[in-house]
């Protein structure tokens, strides 16, 4: 899963951390497992993250979330993120996935290159 694309986080039923495939913006590794999913977010966003989790195990449909979080590198990191939740071959033990892929931030696709005026647009 190291090579997969995005960042894949597996929790247990209390959304603390118990697998990640890798970090990134300047977080570490022992300072994330055993951490609740979200700790790092605003609270704001943290809620949001809870309602999609408990959502993806009600319905065991997929749920989708954008948010940000301001890294210890100093740097706002924007992600869009794809929940889902599971059973394990008990039955009744749930476990929750996420994966997250890092986005350019919110409306700066939008915002179109500037064009150079050329001879006739001088007009």
């Amino acid at each position: 899963l190291r090579q997969a694309p995005g960042i894949i986080v597996v929790t247990d039923g209390e959304m603390n951390i118990i697998y990640l495939n890798r970090v990134d913006s300047g977080f570490k590794l022992e300072d994330v497992i055993g951490r609740r999913h979200g700790h790092s977010l605003p609270p704001e966003q943290q809620r949001k993250l809870e309602v999609l989790f408990e959502r993806a195990r009600a319905t065991g449909k997929p749920q989708h979330l954008d948010t940000f979080l301001d890294a210890p590198d100093g740097h706002r990191r924007w992600y869009s993120s794809q929940i889902t939740s599971y059973a394990l071959a008990d039955g009744v033990t749930l476990r929750s996935c996420a994966r997250s892929s890092p986005v350019v931030r919110p409306g700066i696709s939008s915002i179109s290159p500037r064009r150079a005026s050329s001879p006739t647009s001088a007009r």
